[in-house]
């Protein structure tokens, strides 16, 4: 088992692992061994006792290392790349590469953002889902058209996100207690933030990738990234919105592989 080349995939919201669904197979055909759970308390998972991301990546990590993979590749998307950070953050020695997809790992820049932007309108959510039983109350019954508004809105290539597409995720999240779920991963913000910033002290030393996609992040996922990692590269998926691994999965997976051989 030492000697497999593993790489953990981990999504972010409002999606679950079904949005590796396109690079796995990508990745697997390069010999890569491919472990793509849905994060704690989305998909099938259960519920944990905290969604705050430094608990998030230790429930991760001990199932990785229950099964022996404690020298691996890891590549987060969107709160897939917060957790994937607080796992290198507390358990770097364990990981050979990490990516991370469109999202950088949060930080006092989101504490800074004004509450009327002019030109980026983007984040409304972060503060949403903050409250407390708010978004519960005004999505129940409406979670499709809820989840859609992010897939459509949020991505480049509209098409990725056909109906079949839209109802696994439907599927997903319509689960009892999925949505709030999902919420709680913004309620613990703040915690994050503080978590990060002992973190930051101490900057990744394993080799790191930020992408970005062109319509997405683009290249504010390195520029936030950088004072984090001592070795960091930025790369950018062209033609791509924010679910970079639905709509340039080949793009994707090949500057995965670039970045996995160097």
């Amino acid at each position: 088992m030492g000697k497999e080349k593993v790489i953990l995939l981990l999504h972010g919201y409002p999606q679950t692992s079904y949005a590796w669904r396109f690079v796995t197979p990508l990745l697997a055909k390069q010999g890569y061994k491919i472990i793509a759970p849905d994060l704690p308390g989305l998909g099938d998972a259960p519920t944990p006792a905290s969604f705050d991301k430094k608990t998030i990546a230790a429930i991760i990590h001990d199932t990785m290392t229950t099964h022996g993979y404690n020298d691996i590749y890891l590549v987060g998307h969107d709160w897939g790349a917060s957790v994937a950070y607080s796992y290198a953050a507390q358990f770097g020695q364990e990981i050979k590469k990490l990516v991370l997809i469109d999202v950088p790992p949060v930080g006092e820049y989101l504490e800074k953002l004004p509450l009327l932007p002019r030109n980026n309108k983007a984040l409304w959510w972060f503060s949403f889902h903050q409250v407390n039983d708010l978004p519960e109350l005004l999505t129940e019954g409406k979670e499709r058209a809820y989840l859609q508004w992010f897939y459509h809105n949020s991505s480049f290539k509209k098409d990725v996100f056909d109906d079949n597409t839209i109802n696994e995720y439907y599927r997903s999240y319509s689960q009892r207690g999925k949505m709030s779920n999902g919420f709680n991963y913004y309620r613990t913000i703040l915690q994050d933030i503080d978590d990060n910033k002992v973190f930051g002290i101490h900057p990744l030393q394993m080799p790191v990738l930020a992408i970005g996609g062109e319509h997405g992040l683009g290249q504010l996922a390195y520029t936030i990234t950088k004072p984090l990692a001592i070795d960091l590269t930025g790369a950018i998926i062209p033609d791509c919105g924010h679910y970079v691994q639905e709509e340039q999965p080949e793009l994707l997976a090949k500057e995965l592989v670039q970045f996995f051989s160097k």
